[in-house]
C-alpha cells in the first residue's frame, strides 16, 4: 500500500511545475519600475502588467510615449540584466493613478 507523500515534499515540484518562481520575478519588474526607470520618468509612468514577452507601461502624455520609445531598448537592457527575459514594452497613453 502506497501512503501518500508529505505536503512539504511534494510542494516544491508544484510550484516547479507552474512556473510560479518565473512569474514572481516577472511581477517584480513591475515593483521594481521606478528604480529601473529613475524618479523622473516613474512621475510620468506606471507599469502596469506583464506577460511571457512584453512589459505594459502608462503613460501620462504624448511626449513621454515618444521619449520612452527611443529609451526602450536601454530600459529592455537593464530590465534583462535583472534576469527577466523581455522582448519589448508596450506604451499606453492614459491617466495615471496616483500613488497609494
Amino acid at each position: 500500500m502506497k501512503y501518500p507523500e508529505r505536503i512539504d515534499k511534494i510542494i516544491h515540484r508544484v510550484l516547479e511545475s507552474l512556473k510560479i518562481e518565473d512569474k514572481l520575478k516577472d511581477y517584480a519588474v513591475i515593483q521594481k519600475w521606478p528604480e529601473i526607470v529613475g524618479e523622473n520618468i516613474a512621475r510620468h509612468t506606471r507599469a502596469t502588467g506583464i506577460d511571457d514577452a512584453n512589459l505594459y507601461v502608462m503613460v501620462d502624455n504624448p511626449v513621454w510615449k515618444a521619449q520612452l520609445f527611443l529609451m526602450k531598448g536601454n530600459i529592455l537592457k537593464k530590465i534583462n540584466e535583472t534576469g527577466v527575459q523581455l522582448r519589448d514594452i508596450k506604451f499606453t497613453i492614459g491617466k495615471l493613478k496616483e500613488n497609494l
